[in-house]
């Protein structure tokens, strides 16, 4: 009998201390954790070189590591980044967002890590995705007093150092990829027997966006040095112009759609890169990504006029009229020089 009450005894000591030390056994059902510092990370979408109005929203993703202990709830949903028409000057343009971990439980202590990564751009040919993955990883433990656990909430960056970033008491991670933009080139010629080298001629400019672009050129023609939608320019034989310029706050962004189109007509046949135009002269491009120009962003107009050639057959007709009327004048001259000699 008191073998039998030992064997009792000592049963049930092993398994309350099974109970009460196993740090990592489902000691607890979903439990929310005492936070040690912050439950939240502060996400920073930033915008290196920005110009003009930016509309953009990037998109995040919050991925679970396979290899997470089972039992926990509650994952963050993942935030939007989203520039809404806002303007930036040359410089940086940037926005938060916070992924709150608070809501999260869990069954077990250990590190629980999630990937941070951004996932989509609403423009990606102007505003690239960046490549950067962040880790997040929330630490559980038990609590001293075995009634709960105890979380914190650190970052690490791509390579897989801890970051030591703070802003206020939340972890802060940044995204960032730089805009890409471009230029646009209008070179202008005339053709023809008739075309007059000297003429200014006007064509309408037009941006699928509102921003204005600096305009540089020699001509001697009266252009502005910015142009916005629906502007005008002005171009005459040899002269070429750039909007945009390269290295400065008012280039194109990629993907800009940009129309040309010939102000009003005349007797000139218009040619836009080639293809000779049976309206006023138009063509829509996009610009493309090349800071020293190509063929996509390079626009070359023609204006030719041709007059009425003498093909000189008006000229032969007339000197068969004058040795006619010579010989009409010579058969008369010896008529009357007979009728003098008769006389």
């Amino acid at each position: 009998m008191k073998k039998t009450n030992r064997a009792i005894i000592a049963t049930a000591a092993v398994a309350v201390a099974a109970t009460t030390v196993t740090p990592l056994g489902n000691v607890f059902a979903a439990t929310v954790p005492t936070w040690d510092g912050s439950s939240s990370a502060t996400l920073i979408r930033k915008i290196p070189n920005a110009y003009g109005t930016i509309s953009n929203t990037f998109g995040y993703t919050i991925t679970a590591d396979s290899n997470n202990p089972a039992g926990a709830t509650g994952v963050p949903a993942a935030p939007s980044i989203v520039f809404n028409d806002s303007y930036a000057t040359q410089g940086e343009a940037s926005k938060a967002a916070t992924i709150d971990f608070s809501g999260m439980q869990f069954e077990r202590a250990g590190d629980y890590s999630y990937a941070i990564a951004e996932s989509s751009s609403t423009n990606p040919t102007t505003y690239p995705v960046s490549g950067d993955t962040y880790t997040a990883v929330v630490s559980v433990r038990n609590n001293n007093d075995l009634t709960g656990f105890v979380a914190s909430l650190y970052i690490k960056d791509s390579g897989g150092n801890k970051l030591t970033t703070f802003s206020g008491t939340d972890s802060e991670f940044t995204f960032a990829s730089t805009p890409a933009y471009t230029n646009i080139q209008v070179s202008h010629t005339v053709s023809g027997n008739a075309a007059d080298p000297s003429v200014c001629f006007d064509y309408t400019i037009s941006f699928s966006t509102s921003d204005s672009y600096k305009l540089t050129t020699d001509s001697t023609c009266s252009n502005p040095t910015t142009v916005t939608n629906g502007n005008t320019i002005k171009l005459k034989a040899g002269d070429t112009i750039t909007i945009g310029a390269d290295g400065t706050k008012s280039q194109i962004p990629v993907g800009t759609t940009y129309t040309i189109a010939k102000s009003g007509t005349d007797e000139y046949t218009t040619t836009i890169d080639g293809t000779e135009q049976t309206s006023t002269g138009t063509k829509t491009m996009v610009a493309t990504n090349a800071p020293t120009y190509n063929t996509a962003n390079k626009t070359t107009i023609d204006e030719k006029l041709n007059s009425a050639v003498d093909t000189g057959a008006t000229m032969n007709i007339a000197i068969y009229i004058l040795l006619a009327l010579a010989g009409a004048a010579g058969v008369y001259y010896v008529a009357r020089k007979k009728l003098a000699n008769k006389a």
